[in-house]
């Protein structure tokens, strides 16, 4: 987008046969999904006109701005899920969410990632939920030994004083070299990326770009989530902005792994230097932080700073290196959407808090899609 420093301009010549160049598949956002639907489309058909277009130096969304967790959803989470959907509509969707992390870890080695599979566990502060949770382990041990084939993945514990249900197989992650490593990989297989792409406009066959003017492509993808109704506010996600602040060092290092408490609205893991990050609380103030605007909710900060003192590091000194926010998408009952909206398309969004996981599943089902057409060429 234009500024005083760099005003729009008419493209030269060179720019023209380059940047604006017609492409086969064209997708809006270059987070996890998108990058995973390029690489998945070159994948499947090397040689196709791949291009990728955002309008910020990272991700504007959640794929840079989330709190690096590999997790697919906690007992308590799930229960809250299923008084919306079926048990097997959940647990269908909890499968997606590990086959995408196995997919993210085939398409970028684990090490380069920084991923750790420490495990982790749900907290409970009050009985009822935890009780209700207890009872329901041997049911969703059950489910994940026939997704992950491993055997008592959930476990009652105690934790720092705190009723806990461990999951053995949750992980972390490092976001800002997962984002890196697909681009790089997106750029090698022969994509595009177009930073600086503000789109303002989607028709059949292109897209209007702020300064820039139409991109024409056979196919086009919305892999936007949490801003996808910027471009259109019939389509069928909401944005959540999450809340996120790491600790400074600490003297000691009280939590190893990953941890999340109150049906998943509140997530925490352990840095290296005995810093802690936690986000969540976005449920204290859900109206306010149905939002695309960034900012600090200082209801939710205070919700997230009251948690930290009273409950998991009483000894905290206050101190805070760091706090940001990211913008979520949800589909409707946390499911991802993925359908034509327009004729050519497609609209790849609604990871619901969970685009670690399912963002590279979701990308190569879009590929798929994609490529059962018999518009797209080479």
């Amino acid at each position: 987008m234009g500024n005083s420093l760099y005003p729009p301009k008419p493209f030269s010549l060179w720019e023209k046969e380059v940047y604006a160049k017609a492409a086969d598949v064209l997708i809006v956002g270059a987070g996890i999904t998108g990058l995973a639907t390029a690489c998945s489309l070159l994948t499947k058909k090397p040689g196709l006109r791949v291009k990728i277009v955002d309008s910020t130096i990272a991700p504007a969304g959640a794929s840079t701005r989330n709190a690096g967790f590999a997790c697919f959803g906690t007992i308590g989470e799930l229960l809250d899920d299923m008084q919306n959907r079926s048990e097997q509509e959940v647990w269908g969707l909890v499968e997606q969410r590990w086959e995408g992390l196995k997919l993210l870890t085939s398409l970028i080695p684990p090490a380069q990632l920084f991923y750790e599979q420490k495990g982790g566990g749900e907290v409970f502060l009050e009985d009822e939920p935890w009780e209700k949770a207890c009872d329901y382990i041997p049911v969703a041990n059950r489910f994940m030994k026939e997704i992950t084939g491993q055997d008592e993945v959930f476990q009652k514990d105690t934790v720092n004083g705190l009723k806990t249900i461990r999951c053995s197989v949750e992980g972390m992650l490092h976001s800002g070299h997962m984002i890196e490593l697909l681009e790089q990989r997106a750029l090698v297989m022969g994509a595009g990326i177009r930073r600086g792409y503000a789109v303002t406009h989607v028709e059949a066959g292109a897209v209007e770009v702020a300064g820039i003017g139409k991109l024409h492509a056979d196919k086009i993808v919305l892999a936007t989530n949490g801003y996808t109704r910027l471009l259109d506010d019939q389509l069928p996600i909401d944005p959540a902005r999450g809340y996120v602040l790491v600790t400074t060092p600490q003297k000691s290092r009280p939590w190893e792994g990953t941890f999340h408490y109150d049906r998943g609205y509140v997530y925490f893991r352990s840095l290296n230097h005995n810093r802690l990050l936690i986000g969540g609380c976005r449920n204290l103030d859900p109206k306010t932080e149905a939002t695309t605007q960034t900012g600090i909710n200082p209801v939710v900060k205070n919700g997230v700073l009251n948690l930290l003192k009273d409950a998991l590091l009483p000894e905290w000194d206050g101190g805070i290196e760091q706090e940001w926010t990211g913008i979520m998408g949800f589909g409707p009952d946390k499911l991802p959407v993925i359908e034509e909206v327009k004729p050519g398309v497609l609209l790849a969004a609604g990871l619901s808090g969970m685009g670690v996981a399912l963002g590279s599943l979701i990308g190569r089902k879009v590929a798929d899609k994609i490529l059962g057409s018999r518009t797209v060429s080479v």
